[in-house]
């Protein structure tokens, strides 16, 4: 598992996560030590995710930039996006999207969308 709970972490304000971390397929790695990072900003995660953590949704105070580049993994749920409502700048590159998703609609303060890399036509 990936803890993050050290004093030091909890001030973190950028996090870069590189490899597997899709827990569905391997247990030892989870994202639930996240909801401690509470300023964070910017957040940077390329996997191969098929659903976005939904505790990230409890650093949406602060999170302001949110990245995942996907290995070409089909990102799936994508319902949890329109509660970070904080979000400004938003990547969504190689994740096999066809469209782009409804709650992406509902980021009031979204000013870059970057979603290179994928099936939308």
């Amino acid at each position: 598992m990936l803890y993050l709970t050290s004093p030091i972490w909890k001030s973190l304000k950028e996090l870069n996560l590189i490899g597997n971390l899709n827990s569905e397929h391997n247990k030892m790695i989870g994202l639930e030590s996240l909801r401690d990072l509470r300023h964070l900003r910017m957040l940077y995660l390329k996997s191969n995710l098929n659903k976005i953590p939904t505790n990230l949704t409890e650093l949406s105070p602060h999170l302001t930039k949110l990245v995942i580049h996907n290995d070409g993994t089909k990102l799936l749920v994508l319902n949890s996006l329109k509660k970070i409502t904080s979000l400004v700048d938003l990547e969504l590159q190689n994740c096999d999207l066809e469209r782009i998703p409804h709650a992406i609609f509902s980021l009031a303060n979204l000013q870059e969308l970057d979603l290179k890399n994928n099936n939308i036509r």
